[in-house]
């Protein structure tokens, strides 16, 4: 967090509609961001471990700050937009497939991040819907789910996000912090902009 902080910028999001990546959004009101490769291997090395991960199939980490209010709406972790199918569906089949969030603080109100949809359809046009799962953060948890299909999923789902993880960050009611990192089934054409935040390496 020390390392982060000074370096945030005000988050930003792809529209649900599929809006232009790296704008401004009204889903989400965080600040973050993206230390350099360089400067997480020690911690990518673990994600790596706890994930059955290649280092080259991750992203840039992204530390994220909630102050007091502030929230993400509803969202699939899966990448959407201009480059995919209808009905957020990689049109060349590859996808973000695993997340790792971890909490940074303990918020003991407000905060709580929230599973939609488990248990409901995995298309978003499915009748079944699901229950909610709340999570409050912990310092140290780590919270882990697949956003998106594998390529040789049954019944033609590759590529297409998994509805039961629809989830969002209720809004905060004190300072939270989370370091939230992305897989890909290949190397990620990670476009998100990472920068030089320190000397120090983790």
């Amino acid at each position: 967090m020390i390392k982060a902080g000074p370096n945030m910028t005000m988050s930003t999001a792809v529209a649900p509609s599929g809006g232009a990546a790296g704008v401004q959004s009204t889903i989400r009101t965080s600040w973050d961001v993206r230390p350099l490769k360089n400067e997480t291997p020690g911690i990518q090395k673990r994600l790596c471990n706890l994930l059955n991960m290649n280092m080259e199939q991750l992203e840039t980490i992204k530390v994220i700050r909630y102050q007091e209010g502030q929230f993400f709406n509803d969202h699939f972790d899966s990448v959407t937009g201009a480059d995919h199918d209808v009905d957020n569906r990689r049109s060349d089949r590859y996808n973000r497939i695993v997340t790792c969030f971890v909490y940074l603080t303990t918020n003991t109100e407000g905060g709580i991040s929230q599973f939609c949809n488990l248990g409901g359809g995995v298309r978003e046009d499915a009748a079944r819907k699901g229950a909610p799962l709340d999570i409050a953060p912990r310092q140290g948890m780590a919270v882990i789910h697949f956003p998106s299909f594998l390529p040789g999923a049954k019944n033609d789902l590759g590529g297409w996000a998994d509805c039961r993880v629809r989830h969002r960050g209720l809004p905060a009611k004190s300072e939270k912090f989370i370091a939230a990192q992305w897989a890909w089934n290949v190397e990620p054409h990670d476009g998100n902009a990472a920068k030089k935040c320190s000397d120090t390496v983790l």
